[in-house]
């Protein structure tokens, strides 16, 4: 978020706004760091990848037109980080859906709908509990945090009978 999004954000002034960006950058210093690199090797490859490797191009990264630019710079940065829960969610609903399949539970648990991170499923009453218990290993397990930097996925899980009676499963 740019200085001027933050200060409307905040309802703060100008100057606030840029002391809480300067300590946060001054917090996170890498994260700066990682900022601009993607910037610049955005601005030279026309692309950013995901940790597996998909390349997301912008058209716009090296235009004339500051806003135009500034628009793909922000993209660029997002693209990395989205794109890799992308890809995890992917490979998580691949060995979901293998699990699935070798515990026999085609008729027992239906994939409905993936919005963003989250994943919903039809799943008979009887075998919610440990429908739930299991797709959470999955899910943190997707990946093993050896391969990425150590970062620990977590996960949650929730059932009810519509979306809006969701409570911990």
């Amino acid at each position: 978020m740019q200085k001027h999004a933050l200060k409307q954000n905040l309802k703060t002034s100008r100057e606030e706004a840029q002391i809480f960006y300067n300590e946060y950058f001054k917090t996170f210093s890498r994260l700066a760091s990682y900022l601009e690199e993607t910037k610049a090797s955005a601005a030279r490859k026309g692309y950013t990848e995901t940790f597996f490797g998909r390349r997301r191009y912008f058209e716009g990264i090296n235009s004339k037109l500051p806003f135009i630019k500034a628009m793909a710079e922000r993209m660029a940065i997002n693209a990395p980080i989205q794109g890799t829960g992308a890809d995890i969610l992917k490979i998580a609903l691949r060995k979901i859906d293998e699990y699935i399949i070798k515990e026999g539970l085609e008729h027992e648990a239906y994939p409905l709908l993936q919005i963003h991170d989250e994943l919903l499923y039809e799943v008979k009453e009887d075998v919610v509990k440990n429908f739930s218990r299991e797709v959470k290993k999955i899910m943190e397990g997707a990946i093993d945090p050896k391969d990425i930097f150590g970062i620990v996925l977590e996960t949650n899980c929730a059932a009810g009978d519509s979306w809006g009676d969701m409570h911990e499963a």
